[in-house]
């Protein structure tokens, strides 16, 4: 979950200079206040993170990099800064439990 909103915060502060949002190679490496390291290159923690783009908006989804077995928890989140999650075959979508701040999902 970390990793997921240290990319809003770079969203944030990168939408506020440019007035849109930006995949992951805009938001760094070498951009000051923005991402850094292998998260700016999409892979951190044993996930590997992928934003898209839309408009006005932006999604992220994070997935591991390797799972064994056809299982997994995935991420999701977007411009509305819920973060929500899957364990299951597929990655984690808009339509997924969300994720409270304490750790609960809904």
């Amino acid at each position: 979950m970390r990793d997921i909103q240290q990319i809003q915060l770079a969203e944030d502060k990168y939408h506020s200079e440019n007035g849109a949002y930006a995949v992951l190679d805009l938001l760094g490496p070498g951009k000051p206040g923005l991402l850094q390291g292998d998260l700016a290159r999409g892979l951190a923690d044993g996930y590997t993170f992928r934003v898209e783009t839309s408009g006005p908006n932006y999604t992220v989804t994070a997935r591991p990099s390797v799972h064994e077995g056809s299982v997994f928890r995935s991420l999701y989140s977007d411009d509305t800064k819920v973060i929500r999650r899957r364990l299951g075959t597929s990655v984690a979508t808009a339509e997924s439990p969300r994720i409270d701040g304490d750790g609960t999902y809904h």
